[in-house]
């Protein structure tokens, strides 16, 4: 006969593994979302190109072992800030490692500081280029992907990276834990509480949140907050980043402090 206390053992334990099991369950279909991790915390750079490259030098393993990687920028920019970012961080990249095709989303406004292999309508028509992504995947060709941050990030509703996600992999077989691609999401972000208003995505509660991104919002609200009081350097730009997923980094960026 079995005694109370082994009984009451046996519960508890059953119970401790069912609640593992819910939330590796649930991890599993609706996916994992890691609180943010500081990457590159306030720091100043020199030029937009300077904060690229030290995205990359703090991370050059994990874009070196990737062969696909996203990079969002905001839409409509009214100067090439952050097309220089990012052409600062490919060019940094170790020879042996560089991504032998630039796609450009077609949303992106066109200039001559990065020559694109292709552009492509992905944000108009994502389905359409699925395929493709999968042959990427598949062959382990390094290409590299340049859209909208709204568009990208999977912190924004109707994002690229579930819809690729679901296509790509079984959602039983733990692909979701680690997906074989890295996105950046790239954004401003306010220098003082006078530039608030200035955060390209809202933070806004439910039913108000109708663009679906106030995750993303309220993340680079509560990013800028902390830093208000931290000293600025004039003549310099304001940059840092966060991991905020298995493979997903926000990259916060603002313009040069006046002198």
């Amino acid at each position: 006969m079995t005694s109370p206390s082994k009984t009451l053992s046996w519960l508890y334990i059953s119970g401790f593994l069912f609640i593992i099991f819910c939330g590796v369950t649930s991890a599993i279909y609706f996916g994992t979302k890691p609180k943010s991790v500081p990457k590159i915390s306030l720091s100043h750079f020199i030029s937009p190109e300077d904060f690229g490259q030290n995205i990359y030098k703090r991370l050059r393993q994990e874009v070196n072992e990737n062969h696909l990687i996203f990079l969002g920028i905001q839409e409509n920019q009214n100067s090439n800030d952050q097309i220089l970012v990012w052409k600062g961080f490919l060019d940094a990249i170790d020879p042996n490692f560089k991504f032998a095709t630039l796609i450009i989303d077609s949303s992106i406004i066109k200039n001559d500081i990065l020559q694109s292999s292709e552009t492509i309508s992905l944000q108009e028509n994502p389905e359409n280029y699925i395929e493709g992504f999968k042959k990427i995947l598949a062959e382990k060709k390094r290409v590299a992907v340049i859209g909208p941050t709204s568009f990208f990030s999977y912190m924004i509703k109707n994002n690229f990276q579930n819809l690729l996600r679901s296509k790509v992999y079984d959602q039983k077989n733990g692909k979701v834990f680690s997906v074989d691609w890295l996105t950046f999401s790239l954004s401003s972000f306010a220098n003082s509480a006078e530039e608030i208003n200035t955060i390209p995505f809202p933070c806004n509660s439910s039913p108000h949140d109708l663009d679906g991104a106030s995750e993303l919002g309220c993340m680079i609200l509560l990013k800028s907050k902390v830093n208000f009081r931290k000293k600025r350097i004039p003549g310099k730009y304001p940059g840092m980043l966060d991991q905020i997923g298995s493979k997903e980094y926000l990259a916060l960026f603002a313009k040069k402090i006046s002198n």
